[in-house]
């Protein structure tokens, strides 16, 4: 989220590096679903959908993203965190460390059966190898996509 690649997106008036964390799990997880996607497609079905908070000054509403998710034409579940339990592609949004001050943050999760793989996770990189159950205090949705 993070990269000078990322940077010259706009989702609102701030750039993307900075609000875009929804539509970035929702691109990625698309990617991990074997799908087509580009980021601004992306952008554009959260503005389609309405998921966008403050014209996008604050990202979007997790709760929205079942909204862009049924647009695409993605099947999912909304599911609780103890429910990351099948194989597959999910999509989690939580509060950060501070939430008054860093709000909250949504990615991708991939799991194999005996691993999970966090795609965009602040401040660990690209990639984060723990247990969603590491958000267990700060979780607000997740959707499960098969």
């Amino acid at each position: 989220q993070h990269s000078p690649v990322i940077e010259q997106f706009t989702y609102g008036i701030p750039s993307a590096s900075y609000n875009g964390c929804e539509t970035i799990a929702v691109h990625n997880a698309k990617v991990l679903l074997g799908m087509d996607s580009t980021l601004s497609d992306t952008m554009e079905a959260f503005q389609d959908a309405n998921a966008m908070l403050a014209c996008g000054a604050f990202g979007s509403d997790p709760f929205s993203i079942g909204y862009v998710l049924q647009n695409e034409g993605i099947a999912y579940t909304r599911v609780r965190l103890d429910a990351l339990d099948k194989p597959g592609t999910y999509i989690i949004s939580f509060w950060n460390d501070k939430p008054l001050t860093e709000g909250l943050h949504t990615v991708a999760v991939s799991y194999d059966g005996s691993q999970y793989t966090t795609y965009n996770k602040k401040g660990y990189g690209d990639l984060y190898f723990k247990e969603p159950s590491t958000y267990a205090s700060r979780f607000i949705c997740g959707y499960y996509l098969g």
